[in-house]
């Protein structure tokens, strides 16, 4: 059996291509321009650190005393108000101690359990400075420490605030417990308490 076309070829319109061919040069660069600039700004999205929000788990936390808030209960016990400024993601307070002396009664912390992000809370400090081992030419000088353990999740920091070498803290020391009172030493001032 023999068959026969029409007289005329088909032209390049009729045929049929499997995709082989090339797109046309000028679409070519400016998507492969744009692929690299999305790729471009999708790196350097994930790898700059974002200063704006803390991370979880981050640990930032300060410690600072309010010097004007310091006074002295009718018992003869130091009131020192501290700060603590959160200045990372949420935290919790994990331990809260002070440690004195010489004191009549061990000291106290009275600490928020928790901060948010950003957040400023206040801890009180109760001290019972020991006059009478302080008046007495035996050396001993007034200390005073607060220790604070904060955690995010599996980690923790230490925070430590030496009160005892304020100014602020030793002018209300010396104001309560007065001069030194040991023999032959009446009515000097009190060195012991500037270390």
């Amino acid at each position: 059996m023999t068959l026969v076309g029409g007289g005329t070829a088909p032209g390049s319109a009729d045929l049929l291509s499997a995709g082989d061919e090339e797109p046309p040069s000028d679409l070519r660069w400016p998507l492969v321009v744009a692929v690299l600039v999305v790729a471009l700004v999708a790196v350097v999205g994930a790898v700059r650190p974002d200063r704006d929000e803390p991370r979880a788990g981050e640990v930032d936390a300060v410690l600072s005393l309010e010097a004007d808030g310091i006074s002295v209960s009718q018992t003869g016990v130091l009131v020192v108000p501290v700060q603590l400024r959160n200045l990372g993601a949420p935290l919790e307070v994990r331990r809260a101690q002070a440690y004195a002396e010489p004191v009549r009664l061990d000291p106290e912390v009275q600490a928020p359990p928790a901060l948010e992000v950003q957040q400023t809370r206040r801890l009180i400090v109760l001290v019972a400075p020991d006059c009478r081992l302080l008046r007495v030419e035996s050396g001993l000088s007034f200390r005073a420490n607060i220790l604070l353990r904060v955690g995010a999740g599996s980690v923790a920091r230490d925070l430590v605030l030496d009160l005892g070498a304020d100014p602020a803290v030793v002018q209300r020391v010396v104001g309560l417990c007065g001069s030194v009172g040991g023999p032959g030493a009446a009515g000097t001032s009190w060195p012991q308490l500037a270390s």
